[in-house]
């Protein structure tokens, strides 16, 4: 007997359900090992949701025989997932974005739950493939790309503005270029200041041992590459 996977019916909705579970699983375990808020149950539910919406679509169109545009669902999951995307960034309070890989990769989990609802199997598998890999495999390699990177973003908090001067000549002396200088002060109350520090450094300067030496300055009470 062929089974239908195409239309609706009992095969091809169980299917895909379970597919798009398996999918969201898929991308949300590694969010979830990062400890991130939007983790495995959230990335499933988002992929089973925007699949649901896509069958229910396909629902009204093949069973109702009600006019219905079969993206129409679809592009409102994609706009509206984005606010959701919104809720995991976060800045915090010294200065560095979270968030943003995980709220990149529940867009792409609506999608592939989009592409399993419709019945697109191979896009969506293979999608959903890709979007683990990106997110698993090509971490090691961000990150290898933003220490060779020749600018470095950087947050700092000193105990007072009057120890900058001598970060900065250490800074100088190091041949690197400073960019860009934020100020600001941490608490009313007291004399600490945050400073950012956007600098343009040698490529072949190393960078995890200029943080280090930044922090053993005078008066560095905190640094923060970001």
């Amino acid at each position: 007997m062929d089974i239908d996977l195409i239309h609706i019916n009992i095969y091809s909705i169980t299917l895909r359900l379970f597919l798009a579970a398996l999918i969201g699983a898929f991308i949300g375990y590694e969010r979830g090992q990062h400890h991130q808020a939007a983790g495995l149950r959230t990335h499933m539910l988002i992929c089973i949701g925007a699949a649901l919406a896509m069958l229910t679509n396909q629902y009204i169109s093949e069973k109702l025989f009600l006019s219905s545009d079969p993206a129409r669902f679809g592009a409102q999951v994609i706009s509206g997932i984005g606010f959701l995307g919104i809720g995991t960034i976060i800045v915090t309070g010294r200065q560095k974005v979270r968030g943003l890989t995980t709220a990149a990769g529940l867009w792409a989990s609506a999608c592939a739950g989009l592409a399993v609802g419709i019945g697109f199997y191979v896009g969506a598998i293979l999608g959903g493939i890709l979007i683990f890999a990106i997110i698993t495999v090509l971490y090691g390699f961000d990150a290898s790309l933003k220490n060779k990177s020749r600018y470095i973003y950087i947050y700092m908090e000193m105990r007072e503005v009057s120890f900058f001067e001598g970060v900065k000549q250490f800074i100088e002396n190091k041949n690197i270029f400073i960019d860009d200088i934020n100020m600001e002060r941490i608490r009313s109350d007291s004399n600490s200041v945050g400073i950012t520090l956007a600098l343009k450094r040698d490529s072949q300067q190393n960078r995890a041992e200029f943080i280090q030496e930044l922090m053993s300055l005078p008066g560095v009470n905190f640094i923060q590459s970001i």
